[in-house]
């Protein structure tokens, strides 16, 4: 039997991790996935890819379809949530007391007032994320024509309205981020309008690729849209 192999770091994926029901497996080492369905088979030219197994709803996912509507909704909460309400608590906390000894000592340097700013910054995106990770929720929806998502209640970038009629086809990409702490994967819904312009970012930054296939597979199939295969898709993204 042919070994299957990681196309990036060319380990072997261990059978456990293949999902022959999403066409897909993830490899353990440098957690790239692979779409299995779009593969080159060995000594010969690329095949048409097999219809993926239907993708089932992912957790946190509600969906609802009521005649000509199709709406899926998720909330944003992890338990990243939960560190990140201590950190906030100390890097918030800290700026306080800092501004609160300069203030009390009377003529405060000007230098001691200014070079906190930069952190205050910091502290008041991180504690804007933090509470929208708490609180807020994504909400798609194709309908009368439209495709919408929205987040809220907080504000937050990434709220779309286009035609559903514009769009030519849905594909996942996986998103590669590298930090001081190592390197994790995001996955993005991404659209291919017929308009021929740059493919368009429908929802970023999803935690497992199900969520992104789901979506992709859902939709499509409301809006009758035919599955078919986009270079670069489930690898890393722009």
């Amino acid at each position: 039997m042919n070994e299957l192999r990681c196309k990036r770091c060319s380990l072997n994926i261990h059978a456990e991790d293949v999902h022959a029901d999403l066409g897909i497996a993830k490899c353990r080492a440098c957690h790239a996935v692979m779409d299995l369905l779009s593969r080159e088979p060995a000594g010969g030219p690329p095949e048409r890819p097999a219809s993926r197994a239907e993708v089932a709803i992912p957790k946190r996912f509600k969906v609802e379809q009521q005649g000509s509507t199709l709406s899926i909704e998720w909330r944003w909460f992890t338990l990243a949530a939960i560190f990140l309400i201590f950190f906030c608590c100390f890097w918030d906390g800290f700026l306080v007391l800092w501004y609160g000894l300069s203030f009390s000592s009377g003529e405060a340097p000007a230098m001691m007032l200014l070079f906190p700013l930069i952190h205050v910054a910091i502290g008041a995106g991180l504690s804007w994320y933090t509470l929208a990770l708490l609180i807020n929720r994504t909400r798609l929806e194709v309908g009368s024509g439209m495709l919408r998502v929205r987040h809220s209640p907080l504000p937050w970038p990434g709220n779309r309205e286009l035609s559903a009629t514009s769009i030519e086809q849905l594909y996942c990409v996986e998103v590669v981020h590298r930090g001081k702490n190592g390197t994790s994967y995001t996955y993005d819904l991404m659209a291919v309008l017929r308009t021929g312009t740059k493919p368009l970012k429908l929802i970023g930054r999803l935690e497992k690729p199900e969520q992104a296939l789901f979506l992709e597979q859902r939709i499509e199939s409301f809006l009758g849209i035919e599955d078919r295969p986009v270079s670069g898709e489930l690898r890393k993204g722009a």
